[in-house]
């Protein structure tokens, strides 16, 4: 028998109209990758009289693992679905501007939010996995200046199933890479100058990371019918953007904000090359207000003296939410919609 090697693990994904519910994996995803396993809990009794268990059973059976890879346009919007919320609005160009798709993603600040569910295969023709209801519980955009603008992130689904037969001649997605170089990022006192992004530019900040964390969790119902858990459930999350930039004094100018717990509003943004047949750019922005929740990490790099702030996303009466993302590409206005 051959054995099975992590360079022939391929990815595909499908996305789910029904929690949980299996659907065709069609899509090979280019740069974002999914490494998952079986996750499981036992009860083990050992009873007076005796050294040894008598009884090991199985309690709780799902799945877990991690995602990474690299910023792109295209494929990001997976991730965004899934560990923020179902598209906010996706609207499609007009005219000649047809081929493009804005996607916005702002998750409710006191009401429910629907994720995207996917139907992950991992393998190759000697054996596959498959894993249901798999979905993002956290996800993270690192840009650093000298390695990159990376993504990683956690995954939860339900139970764990060997042996399928993966879905035939996937279609590849073929990713617009964000480049670290092609990034921006601004610091505003103000609403009002977010949206031109002409004021608080940052131009000695050398990483800026996203981060969403306890996003999902799973819900254990007593039904005989059910292999995994039943249904997930929404988590308060926990959101945070930190920066690292140079100790001058736009870095320790933060430490005023901060003694009188102003809220800080940041934007990240990239706009790319014109979207094919188009006359839109390719563009990735994310705002967050965010209020300074830790004290700032002091460091060196290249002998450079730097401070690493960390901000808390807050809701802002102003701004109607905490954080959204808006992301212009090339997919069709259809591309997330359940198999």
């Amino acid at each position: 028998m051959t054995q099975p090697t992590q360079s022939t693990q391929e990815v595909q994904i499908g996305i789910e109209s029904a929690y949980g519910t299996g659907v065709a994996c069609p899509t090979r995803l280019l740069s974002l990758g999914f490494d998952i396993k079986p996750e499981q809990t036992y009860d083990t009794f050992t009873p007076m009289g005796f050294k040894f268990p008598t009884v090991v059973t199985l309690i709780e059976d799902w799945s877990s693992g991690t995602i990474d890879g690299r910023m792109s346009y295209d494929e990001i919007i997976y991730g965004l679905a899934s560990a923020i919320c179902s598209p906010t609005s996706a609207v499609a160009g007009t005219g000649g501007n047809a081929a493009s798709t804005v996607w916005t993603f702002t998750p409710n600040f006191e009401d429910i939010d629907t994720p995207l569910s996917y139907t992950v295969q991992i393998g190759n023709d000697i054996i596959a996995e498959e894993v249901v209801g798999a979905l993002i519980s956290e996800l993270a955009f690192t840009v650093d200046r000298s390695a990159g603008a990376t993504v990683t992130g956690a995954v939860l689904g339900q139970s764990f199933t060997t042996g399928i037969t993966r879905t035939a001649t996937p279609t590849s997605i073929t990713p617009e890479i964000i480049t670290s170089n092609n990034f921006d990022i601004y610091l505003c006192d103000t609403f009002s100058d977010v949206t031109g992004m002409t004021v608080g530019h940052l131009l000695d900040c050398r990483i800026g990371n996203f981060n969403i964390t306890n996003r999902w969790g799973p819900f254990w119902a007593i039904n005989s019918s059910l292999p995994s858990f039943s249904d997930y459930v929404e988590l308060i999350p926990v959101v945070t953007f930190t920066l690292t930039m140079s100790a001058d004094s736009v870095g320790w100018g933060i430490l005023t904000d901060a003694r009188v717990g102003d809220t800080a509003y940041i934007t990240i943004h990239s706009q790319g090359i014109t979207i094919p047949t188009t006359a839109k750019h390719f563009d990735f922005r994310l705002t967050m207000c965010g209020k300074v929740n830790a004290v700032p990490a002091k460091g060196y790099n290249e002998n450079v003296v730097e401070l690493t702030w960390q901000f808390s996303s807050v809701f802002d009466e102003t701004a109607n939410y905490a954080f959204t993302c808006v992301v212009q590409n090339g997919l069709p206005v259809n591309q997330l919609d359940p198999a």
